[in-house]
């Protein structure tokens, strides 16, 4: 800006120069032809003058005695010098030479002055006098008898008057040009002087803007043209603000759909620097987030495994894909790709899962169906062996083929209730239970009492059920979801508990929940086997001694459904003392 200011009163000094020098040639054109035009008028007169003195007669007979007399009379008037010419150029009377050296003068028919007066009748020149050795005008006329040219007057005017008086002229001109010159100089830098500092405000405003990243309207700054151009960067400013604010949108919108990914992403430059990560990723690799700047992968990163890959990669440049367990019990999954980050940056991108659920679930998926093949192949396995040995023959007493059909029976219900947990686990599972709705719990929990009365009695152990729900109380779910809940605490309860012991079955319900606890003085649970007994087909080594009919899916089933009915559970155990079961459910009104 502050050039095209400097360019601006340069070109304007220059223009203004020229405008200036061109004004003053033609002034001084004017004034020249003025003072040139009045001595010819001046001139004129006088010669004028002359010609009432001289005698034609004395011009046609070239009487140089009278007309040197003439010459000398005339200058006595006009106070010039007087020059009478002859028609062919010989000089018949000089008012300052003697009448005895006119010969001397020489011809003047080639003066300048008499040529021009031939052709025009006018002749005006300034030149230095051959006879006199100075400067002079000399106006030169034609005397002119019966049309005819019959000699020259000419008047010599001194020139050095003429000359300083020009030069005064000249002088004039040039003091105001000097003056005015000035004066233009003057405020054309005061006027700079105003625009830098409308340009220094304005370009203030522009760093101040620049350094603060807040392009904000730019006041005006009083000058109709600079804020002409402040406007137009406002406006700039503007389309800028809302062209960033809708980039910031954008790039938070996808900043938070990154976040959201439950993967961990991280982008590194060619030289292995941070250049971005999610907030998944250090947490995948429980890794800290407050990462400096120019943080390097080797010191981000901390598993040897995936070290030595980014390593590879940076030599072959091929994507890598590996599985693999990290610490403890995490296993991960990542990814290694290439990653143009800019034109000349090609880094990489690592893109990390936290597979340990996936790789629990594959381990359950495997466990599963190993249990069921070793549920499934005992009971086939006996039902197999008593059968066959019953087609064989073999078996003659009645007695022992009652004995085998009766194991083949109770196999073959066992396997209907291991079939049938099986289904019931896996819709509760897959949310795929029918007939939800507002139920009321009151009489389910009566037959289920009415039913394990008889069960414990059987086994000789006291059943003892208390309850505060009088009337109505209800629940979202449905009566097999409640059944199944209830019926397997208190089985397991009857099942692990020894002859002439007690379970204490108690329902407790207040306006927003309803408590449900099983207890009894079992066997117990060890503090080893107490984090794995919701755990599908597991059941504690005193457990299957003592029941050995079981099938392990009872608490699993228990802590999927009280799930699905968004309800709570849990238990309090101690090895050789009992155990206490319990599940809350919120009431419906």
């Amino acid at each position: 800006m502050y050039k095209i200011l400097n360019s601006f009163f340069v070109r304007s000094l220059i223009i203004i120069v020229i405008a200036i020098s061109s004004l003053n040639i033609f002034i001084w054109e004017e004034i020249y032809n003025y003072n040139i035009s009045t001595i010819k008028e001046s001139a004129h007169l006088k010669v004028k003058s002359a010609l009432k003195i001289i005698d034609y007669k004395s011009f046609i007979n070239k009487d140089k005695v009278q007309l040197e007399k003439d010459a000398y009379e005339i200058k006595e008037i006009t106070e010039l010098r007087i020059t009478i010419i002859g028609p062919d150029g010989i000089i018949l009377g000089d008012s300052e030479v003697p009448f005895d050296k006119l010969d001397e003068m020489g011809n003047h028919i080639t003066r300048p002055e008499v040529e021009e007066a031939l052709r025009t009748n006018i002749g005006f020149k300034k030149r230095r006098s051959a006879t006199l050795g100075e400067n002079f005008y000399y106006y030169c006329e034609t005397v002119k008898h019966n049309g005819k040219i019959i000699g020259f007057v000419r008047l010599a005017l001194f020139g050095s008057g003429f000359d300083k008086n020009e030069n005064f002229v000249l002088f004039l001109i040039i003091v105001v040009d000097i003056i005015f010159l000035s004066f233009i100089i003057f405020l054309l830098l005061f006027i700079r002087s105003l625009n830098n500092a409308k340009i220094n405000s304005l370009y203030s405003n522009l760093e101040d803007r620049k350094r603060l990243k807040n392009y904000d309207a730019i006041p005006n700054v009083g000058y109709p043209r600079y804020n002409d151009i402040i406007q137009v960067i406002n406006i700039i400013f503007e389309n800028f603000n809302i062209q960033t604010k809708e980039l910031k949108e954008e790039n938070k919108h996808l900043l938070n759909i990154i976040d959201s990914l439950s993967e961990g992403i991280a982008v590194f430059h060619s030289n292995g620097t941070l250049s971005f990560c999610n907030n998944n990723f250090p947490k995948i690799l429980d890794l800290s987030n407050d990462f400096e700047t120019d943080a390097n992968a080797y010191s981000i990163l901390t598993f040897p495994p995936m070290l030595n890959d980014i390593k590879f990669f940076n030599e072959s440049r091929e994507n890598l894909s590996r599985k693999t367990k990290y610490y403890k019990d995490k296993y991960i999954e990542y990814t290694i790709e290439p990653f143009q980050i800019n034109g000349d940056d090609e880094g990489f991108i690592i893109v990390v899962c936290d597979v340990t659920k996936i790789n629990k679930l594959e381990t359950v998926r495997t466990d599963f169906v190993a249990n069921v093949s070793h549920e499934f192949k005992t009971p086939l396995t006996s039902i197999r062996g008593y059968a066959e040995t019953l087609m064989s023959g073999n078996v003659e007493d009645e007695k022992t083929k009652l004995n085998f059909l009766n194991k083949i029976y109770n196999q073959s219900i066992y396997l209907e209730n291991l079939v049938y947990d099986l289904l019931n686990l896996s819709r509760i599972e897959k949310n795929e239970v029918d007939n939800i709705e507002r139920i009321d719990i009151t009489p389910i929990l009566s037959e289920i009492v009415s039913e394990f009365k008889i069960k414990s009695k059987n086994k000789k152990i006291r059943f003892n059920y208390k309850t505060n729900c009088k009337k109505e109380c209800y629940v979202k779910a449905n009566s097999n979801l409640i059944h199944n809940i209830v019926t397997n605490l208190i089985s397991n309860a009857i099942q692990y508990s020894d002859e002439n012991g007690e379970i204490n079955f108690n329902v407790n319900a207040d306006q927003n929940k309803i408590y449900i606890e099983v207890k009894d003085n079992g066997i117990g649970i060890s503090e080893k086997d107490k984090a794995r007994i919701f755990e599908r087909f597991y059941r504690t080594k005193k457990a299957s001694s003592v029941y050995v009919e079981g099938t392990g899916l009872g608490l699993s089933i228990v802590k999927n459904a009280v799930e699905f009915l968004e309800g709570k559970f849990g238990f309090e155990s101690e090895e050789e003392k009992g155990s206490k079961f319990w599940i809350e459910l919120n009431v419906i009104k």
